[in-house]
């Protein structure tokens, strides 16, 4: 109990206990806060960039993702032919956000021929390969330089 009974508390006592309480738990919570901002900083900002989803059967092509820092992404996927690279656009763009152990993909709304939330889960991070798992799929994203995948583009 916060007052006992066994003591005679004045009004200013129990006024200045209870005030003190008060304005602990306060700045205790806001230290918190403020190292949580400041110090850990946004843990989704190693997302941003592009990045190739590995796949051994297309080592030099395959599917790519733009995650923007204003969290809207792009994915597109490149496919190699003899004497230059072709790019072909897909539909599957719309919003990202990555919390806790999960990176969401949020597509367009008109885009919801499977759903429209993809939930995937985070197994590890670097900042060059993240490695994600989606129900029984898993997969690699490793981090690759816009200027060498325009270069690739267009020889």
């Amino acid at each position: 109990m916060l007052l006992p009974r066994l003591h005679a508390w004045t009004a200013l006592q129990k006024w200045l206990i209870v005030t003190t309480v008060i304005a602990a738990s306060a700045a205790v919570t806001a230290s918190i806060y403020y190292y949580e901002r400041q110090y850990r900083g946004p843990t989704d900002t190693i997302f941003v960039g592009t990045w190739q989803e590995f796949d051994e059967a297309l080592p030099d092509g395959g599917w790519y993702y733009t995650f923007n820092a204003n969290h809207t992404y792009d994915s597109f996927l490149m496919v190699p032919r003899p004497g230059d690279w072709v790019e072909h656009y897909t539909l599957d763009a719309g919003k990202w956000y990555a919390g806790g152990d999960f990176l969401y993909l949020r597509l367009r709304p008109e885009d919801t021929t499977f759903t429209s939330l993809l939930p995937y889960r985070i197994d590890a991070v670097s900042p060059a390969e993240i490695r994600l798992h989606w129900g029984p799929q898993s997969q690699v994203l490793k981090r690759v330089d816009p200027a060498s995948l325009s270069a690739q583009r267009h020889p």
